[in-house]
Protein backbone atom coordinates (compact mmCIF):
# COMPACT_ATOMS: atom_id res chain seq x y z
CA UNK A 1 0.00 0.00 0.00
CA UNK A 2 2.81 2.38 1.00
CA UNK A 3 4.42 2.13 -2.48
CA UNK A 4 1.32 2.71 -4.63
CA UNK A 5 1.02 5.20 -2.18
CA UNK A 6 3.91 6.61 -3.53
CA UNK A 7 3.74 5.71 -7.16
CA UNK A 8 0.71 7.33 -7.09
CA UNK A 9 2.72 11.39 -5.85
CA UNK A 10 4.98 10.02 -7.95
CA UNK A 11 2.40 10.43 -11.33
CA UNK A 12 0.65 13.73 -9.89
CA UNK A 13 3.88 15.73 -9.45
CA UNK A 14 4.46 18.06 -12.41
CA UNK A 15 7.39 17.28 -14.47
CA UNK A 16 9.89 19.57 -15.93
CA UNK A 17 10.06 19.14 -19.48
CA UNK A 18 13.37 18.66 -20.74
CA UNK A 19 15.46 19.08 -24.40
CA UNK A 20 18.35 17.26 -25.00
CA UNK A 21 20.65 19.17 -28.03
CA UNK A 22 22.91 17.34 -29.50
CA UNK A 23 26.22 19.40 -31.25
CA UNK A 24 29.10 18.40 -33.55
CA UNK A 25 32.21 18.60 -31.85
CA UNK A 26 33.66 19.73 -35.02
CA UNK A 27 31.13 22.70 -35.41
CA UNK A 28 32.35 25.96 -33.87
CA UNK A 29 28.97 28.77 -34.22
CA UNK A 30 28.37 31.66 -32.06
CA UNK A 31 24.55 31.22 -32.64
CA UNK A 32 24.35 28.23 -30.42
CA UNK A 33 24.95 29.98 -27.77
CA UNK A 34 23.03 33.04 -28.27
CA UNK A 35 19.63 30.95 -29.45
CA UNK A 36 20.39 28.83 -25.79
CA UNK A 37 20.51 31.67 -23.92
CA UNK A 38 17.52 33.51 -25.78
CA UNK A 39 15.57 30.12 -25.01
CA UNK A 40 16.12 30.34 -21.33
CA UNK A 41 14.48 33.88 -20.82
CA UNK A 42 11.48 32.81 -23.16
CA UNK A 43 11.01 29.53 -21.55
CA UNK A 44 12.77 29.08 -18.02
CA UNK A 45 10.69 25.89 -17.46
CA UNK A 46 12.43 24.16 -19.94
CA UNK A 47 15.39 21.61 -19.05
CA UNK A 48 18.31 22.29 -21.93
CA UNK A 49 20.60 19.86 -21.71
CA UNK A 50 23.71 19.89 -24.59
CA UNK A 51 25.51 16.62 -25.99
CA UNK A 52 29.13 17.02 -28.03
CA UNK A 53 29.55 14.49 -30.20
CA UNK A 54 30.81 13.39 -33.63
CA UNK A 55 28.75 13.10 -36.44
CA UNK A 56 27.50 9.49 -36.03
CA UNK A 57 27.42 9.53 -32.29
CA UNK A 58 24.53 12.27 -32.62
CA UNK A 59 23.04 10.55 -35.33
CA UNK A 60 23.15 7.16 -33.33
CA UNK A 61 21.55 9.20 -30.50
CA UNK A 62 18.56 10.38 -32.76
CA UNK A 63 18.07 6.86 -33.74
CA UNK A 64 18.09 5.80 -29.82
CA UNK A 65 16.24 8.45 -28.36
CA UNK A 66 18.71 9.73 -26.27
CA UNK A 67 19.05 13.29 -28.02
CA UNK A 68 16.12 15.09 -28.64
CA UNK A 69 17.65 17.52 -32.14
CA UNK A 70 20.98 17.55 -33.44
CA UNK A 71 23.38 20.48 -34.75
CA UNK A 72 25.62 18.58 -37.43
CA UNK A 73 27.27 18.34 -40.85
CA UNK A 74 25.61 16.66 -43.72
CA UNK A 75 27.00 13.64 -44.81
CA UNK A 76 24.41 11.76 -46.23
CA UNK A 77 21.39 12.18 -48.19
CA UNK A 78 18.03 14.13 -46.32
CA UNK A 79 16.23 11.32 -44.64
CA UNK A 80 11.97 11.50 -45.12
CA UNK A 81 11.82 10.60 -41.84
CA UNK A 82 13.70 13.16 -40.42
CA UNK A 83 13.49 17.50 -40.10
CA UNK A 84 16.10 18.68 -42.30
CA UNK A 85 17.22 22.16 -41.97
CA UNK A 86 20.16 23.65 -43.47
CA UNK A 87 21.01 26.31 -40.95
CA UNK A 88 24.32 28.02 -42.98
CA UNK A 89 27.28 26.89 -44.92
CA UNK A 90 30.53 26.11 -43.09
CA UNK A 91 34.13 26.25 -44.30
CA UNK A 92 36.36 23.47 -43.04
CA UNK A 93 39.20 26.22 -41.82
CA UNK A 94 42.50 24.77 -40.17
CA UNK A 95 43.65 25.40 -36.74
CA UNK A 96 47.49 26.05 -36.03
CA UNK A 97 50.27 26.74 -33.51
CA UNK A 98 50.24 30.59 -34.38
CA UNK A 99 54.19 30.14 -34.06
CA UNK A 100 54.54 28.06 -36.76
CA UNK A 101 55.86 29.15 -40.22
CA UNK A 102 52.25 27.84 -42.05
CA UNK A 103 50.30 30.20 -39.56
CA UNK A 104 51.87 32.89 -41.12
CA UNK A 105 49.83 32.05 -44.49
CA UNK A 106 46.68 33.64 -45.35
CA UNK A 107 45.37 30.00 -46.05
CA UNK A 108 46.86 26.49 -46.04
CA UNK A 109 46.79 23.92 -48.74
CA UNK A 110 46.12 19.98 -48.08
CA UNK A 111 49.56 19.60 -49.51
CA UNK A 112 51.27 22.06 -46.95
CA UNK A 113 49.71 19.65 -44.37
CA UNK A 114 50.82 15.99 -45.52
CA UNK A 115 54.08 15.64 -42.99
CA UNK A 116 51.97 16.76 -40.15
CA UNK A 117 49.50 14.98 -37.59
CA UNK A 118 45.73 15.89 -38.04
CA UNK A 119 43.76 16.11 -35.23
CA UNK A 120 40.51 14.45 -34.85
CA UNK A 121 38.15 15.15 -31.91
CA UNK A 122 36.40 11.81 -31.53
CA UNK A 123 35.73 8.66 -28.80
CA UNK A 124 37.06 5.35 -29.82
CA UNK A 125 34.15 4.34 -30.79
CA UNK A 126 34.04 7.10 -33.65
CA UNK A 127 37.28 7.16 -34.41
CA UNK A 128 37.39 4.93 -37.36
CA UNK A 129 34.36 6.72 -39.15
CA UNK A 130 35.98 10.17 -38.62
CA UNK A 131 39.19 8.75 -40.21
CA UNK A 132 37.70 7.56 -42.96
CA UNK A 133 35.37 10.40 -43.76
CA UNK A 134 38.41 13.29 -43.63
CA UNK A 135 40.49 10.79 -45.99
CA UNK A 136 37.81 9.68 -48.23
CA UNK A 137 35.77 12.80 -48.49
CA UNK A 138 37.88 15.95 -46.94
CA UNK A 139 41.26 14.56 -48.93
CA UNK A 140 43.39 14.85 -45.68
CA UNK A 141 46.25 12.56 -46.22
CA UNK A 142 47.96 13.29 -43.29
CA UNK A 143 48.57 11.07 -40.19
CA UNK A 144 45.73 11.20 -37.78
CA UNK A 145 45.55 11.73 -33.84
CA UNK A 146 42.71 11.47 -31.75
CA UNK A 147 41.44 13.83 -29.00
CA UNK A 148 38.09 13.36 -26.24
CA UNK A 149 37.59 17.08 -26.30
CA UNK A 150 38.41 20.56 -28.26
CA UNK A 151 40.67 21.82 -25.37
CA UNK A 152 42.69 18.32 -25.00
CA UNK A 153 43.18 18.91 -29.17
CA UNK A 154 44.16 22.54 -29.18
CA UNK A 155 46.91 21.22 -26.10
CA UNK A 156 48.33 18.84 -28.65
CA UNK A 157 48.30 21.40 -31.27
CA UNK A 158 50.77 23.88 -29.02
CA UNK A 159 52.93 20.97 -28.07
CA UNK A 160 53.44 19.17 -31.53
CA UNK A 161 53.49 19.25 -34.87
CA UNK A 162 49.62 18.85 -35.43
CA UNK A 163 47.11 20.78 -36.58
CA UNK A 164 42.59 20.26 -36.78
CA UNK A 165 40.43 20.88 -39.05
CA UNK A 166 36.98 22.98 -37.53
CA UNK A 167 33.80 23.52 -39.26
CA UNK A 168 33.42 27.22 -38.92
CA UNK A 169 30.02 29.19 -39.89
CA UNK A 170 30.70 32.99 -41.42
CA UNK A 171 31.18 35.42 -38.58
CA UNK A 172 31.98 33.22 -35.87
CA UNK A 173 35.00 35.23 -33.92
CA UNK A 174 38.10 34.07 -32.96
CA UNK A 175 40.06 35.63 -30.20
CA UNK A 176 43.19 32.88 -29.16
CA UNK A 177 46.36 34.14 -29.63
CA UNK A 178 48.49 30.93 -29.09
CA UNK A 179 46.18 28.75 -32.03
CA UNK A 180 45.67 30.59 -35.67
CA UNK A 181 42.88 29.82 -37.73
CA UNK A 182 42.99 29.24 -41.05
CA UNK A 183 40.98 28.82 -44.41
CA UNK A 184 41.41 24.87 -45.62
CA UNK A 185 42.53 25.03 -49.92
CA UNK A 186 41.87 21.82 -51.86
CA UNK A 187 42.61 22.05 -55.58
CA UNK A 188 42.93 25.89 -55.23
CA UNK A 189 39.41 26.14 -53.70
CA UNK A 190 38.05 26.69 -49.91
CA UNK A 191 36.14 23.40 -48.92
CA UNK A 192 32.49 23.55 -47.95
CA UNK A 193 30.08 21.98 -45.53
CA UNK A 194 26.41 22.35 -44.85
CA UNK A 195 25.94 23.36 -41.16
CA UNK A 196 22.38 21.58 -40.85
CA UNK A 197 19.19 21.26 -37.75
CA UNK A 198 18.07 17.54 -37.63
CA UNK A 199 15.16 15.76 -35.36
CA UNK A 200 12.31 13.09 -36.07
CA UNK A 201 9.40 14.02 -37.09
CA UNK A 202 7.57 11.63 -35.02
CA UNK A 203 9.82 13.22 -31.85
CA UNK A 204 8.65 16.89 -32.20
CA UNK A 205 7.42 18.52 -29.25
CA UNK A 206 6.39 22.37 -28.91
CA UNK A 207 9.73 23.09 -26.74
CA UNK A 208 11.55 21.83 -29.96
CA UNK A 209 10.39 23.42 -32.83
CA UNK A 210 10.65 26.94 -30.82
CA UNK A 211 14.18 26.37 -30.15
CA UNK A 212 14.83 25.44 -34.03
CA UNK A 213 12.85 28.73 -34.86
CA UNK A 214 14.96 30.84 -32.30
CA UNK A 215 18.44 29.27 -33.34
CA UNK A 216 17.25 30.33 -36.84
CA UNK A 217 16.82 33.59 -36.54
CA UNK A 218 20.27 33.87 -34.90
CA UNK A 219 21.15 33.29 -38.86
Amino acid sequence: MDKTVEKTREIARPRQEALRIGCFSGIQIDELSLAIAKFGQIYPDVSLSITIGSHEELYLGMEEGSIDLAINDQRRAFSDTYKNIILAQSQIQIEIAASHPLAQKEQIDLNDLENMNCILVASPKSQENEKQYYRQVVQIRSPFVFASSLPEARLLILGAQAYLPVDVVEGSAWFDTTVSRLPLIRDGSPVYKNCCLFWKKEKAIPSLEAFARILLEQF
